[in-house]
């Protein structure tokens, strides 16, 4: 089965952030003709799209935040390393595990563009 690529893009305006989708095949048609709208916001953000989704039918994207009952929080990341160009997962510790379609118990609670406290520990 293939994987469905496609990106969000995060954009900031003076009313908060705004969330535009799009597939691979439209940016290759040029964001400034299907993006006008877009054009008085400061893009933050191109997230990736990693063709899994969460426990609850989201979909998770490059920069979202997990979160696990048992296992914590953690980060989605590409690469995972410099030599494993695929999506993995760090927790606030810096240990990093592959994304893979087990991770669909997990939950995003947000990702660290627009939620940048997410990541820091619970204990602080």
């Amino acid at each position: 089965m293939s994987r469905e690529i496609k990106f969000d893009l995060i954009y900031k305006g003076e009313h908060g952030f705004h969330h535009k989708k799009y597939h691979l095949c439209e940016l290759m048609c040029g964001i400034s003709k299907i993006c006008d709208i877009h054009s008085f916001m400061e893009l933050i953000a191109t997230r990736q799209y990693t063709g899994l989704k969460d426990k609850n039918g989201v979909e998770i994207y490059e920069g979202d935040v997990l979160s696990h009952r048992l296992q914590g929080k953690r980060k989605v990341i590409y690469p995972l390393s410099n030599t494993f160009a695929g999506f993995g997962l760090v927790d606030g510790d810096g240990k990093k595990n592959t994304l893979n379609d087990s991770n669909a118990l997990y939950e995003v609670i947000g990702n660290t563009y627009e939620n940048t406290e997410l990541m820091e520990s619970d204990d602080e």
